[in-house]
């Protein structure tokens, strides 16, 4: 479990920060608030995976809407870190039994009831979480953009933008908190949909 998070959230850190560091648009919002690339790096993944939701910017991502890459490398994080957790520990034990081919791993994978931590869940409470997820971020995807794709948060933003940064604002909206677009300015019909899917 340790590995895990160690390994994500590095993992993570490091992508965000060559991103930071190679986009230009990207690292300039960063000096114009006067934030360095490795605290908004570090506190930026550390925050997602927590499900905290916090970000260094005033604005939350908003300055980064039209900044896909970086909203690409953020989204693993809220699942990794939240609903896919049991998952994706259960895939990682089964990678490690391939690897290693230590009983233990097996032992884990067939007693996890047994074994008294209670994300460790089954095969077949495995399929069903992420099956349930990806199910709610989808329709809230699809009512987002069937109902605010040509409205005023959209605004400047081509077809790949929006679709990320939809994808990006759905998936907060149930898990991390983060938002992408001005709720203020969103419809009351979607901030709806999004207290029923919190």
């Amino acid at each position: 479990v340790l590995g895990y998070l160690v390994m994500v959230q590095f993992v993570g850190f490091s992508f965000v920060s060559l991103y930071m560091t190679l986009v230009p648009s990207a690292r300039q919002v960063l000096k114009n608030k006067g934030i360095k690339i490795v605290t908004f790096s570090l506190f930026t993944v550390v925050s997602t995976f927590a499900s905290c939701g916090f970000v260094p910017t005033n604005e939350n991502m908003l300055v980064f809407k039209k900044n896909s890459g970086l909203l690409l490398l953020i989204l693993p994080h809220v699942f990794l870190g939240n609903a896919l957790y049991p998952p994706c520990l259960r895939l990682l034990i089964m990678v490690l039994k391939k690897v290693t081919k230590k009983e233990e791993f097996s032992y884990l994978l067939k007693n996890s009831i047994d074994v008294g931590y209670e994300h460790l869940l089954s095969d077949l409470r495995c399929c069903f979480l992420v099956a349930t997820v990806l199910g709610f971020n989808l329709i809230q995807f699809v009512m987002l953009c069937s109902l605010e794709w040509k409205t005023k948060i959209m605004e400047g933003l081509n077809v790949y933008e929006k679709v990320v940064a939809s994808l990006f604002q759905v998936t907060n909206a149930r898990h991390a908190g983060e938002s992408v677009f001005d709720l203020s300015s969103i419809s009351s019909a979607i901030l709806v949909l999004f207290v029923v899917m919190m």
